[in-house]
């Protein structure tokens, strides 16, 4: 009796249900890469992503840092201008024409002094910019009241005007940019405080998931009683040539 040589393809699993139930519950098992601390595409897995509280505060300092650092050097500026102003009150006024009002200007030096030292002491800077930032209209308005044709140095008082004028725009920047920087901090701290006063929820663990809610083996048998629809049957004219098959 010669030997015939099966042909590929051809061979059939003599235990399709078993084969097909071991497939199933492979399949239905999405957790495998979730049990090694991985994450499943089928299972949808996502580890719960943890909050850096050190980067929050990171970015909240480093913002305030800029701010800090731009209010300080107007604080040393203003104390620079005010010691000119109160040293030296008889040669601005004659540079800018207002001979007379030497009081006026040491008065207006002191105030900027008083104004420096605010900003470098006080922890909360952004009070003492904002009054930097009135002070600089207080100075616009009284430099203007001397742009009268009267006045021979009215060329040096427009001068001083468009210098104050730029240290004005820097005086309200650095004014807006700490208030934003106080609203980021505060922002930061209480995130901070409800991360301390609140624990962190642990990574969701879905290595008991199998994918059979009642188990293996409630699931087996259980479509035995299942009816196939009329339309997916194989019509009555091609029945004939799987029966000849």
């Amino acid at each position: 009796m010669a030997h015939q040589p099966q042909a590929q393809g051809t061979s059939r699993d003599p235990h399709p249900g078993a084969h097909d139930s071991g497939e199933a519950h492979r399949s239905a098992s999405p957790d495998e890469g979730v049990r090694h601390g991985g994450s499943h595409r089928r299972g949808h897995y996502t580890p719960t992503q943890r909050r850096d509280p050190g980067a929050m505060r990171r970015g909240g300092q480093a913002q305030g840092s800029g701010a800090d650092a731009l209010a300080n050097g107007l604080g040393w500026f203003s104390i620079g201008l005010g010691l000119a102003e109160v040293l030296m009150p008889g040669r601005l006024a004659g540079f800018l024409g207002m001979r007379g009002q030497e009081r006026l200007i040491q008065g207006y030096g002191l105030r900027e002094i008083a104004n420096g030292i605010g900003l470098l002491a006080a922890r909360d800077k952004g009070p003492w910019l904002w009054g930097r930032v009135g002070g600089d209209a207080l100075d616009l308005a009284t430099l203007a009241g001397n742009l009268g044709e009267g006045n021979r140095r009215r060329e040096n008082v427009g001068i001083a005007m468009a210098a104050v004028a730029g240290v004005t725009a820097l005086d309200i920047y650095a004014a807006q940019m700490h208030s934003q920087s106080g609203a980021v901090s505060g922002a930061v701290s209480g995130a901070m405080s409800r991360l301390k006063g609140s624990p962190s929820a642990p990574p969701r663990d879905f290595s008991d998931r199998t994918g059979f809610p009642k188990g293996v083996q409630a699931a087996r048998g259980a479509a035995k009683d299942f009816k196939v629809p009329d339309d997916m049957r194989t019509p009555e004219a091609l029945r004939a040539l799987n029966e000849k098959r």
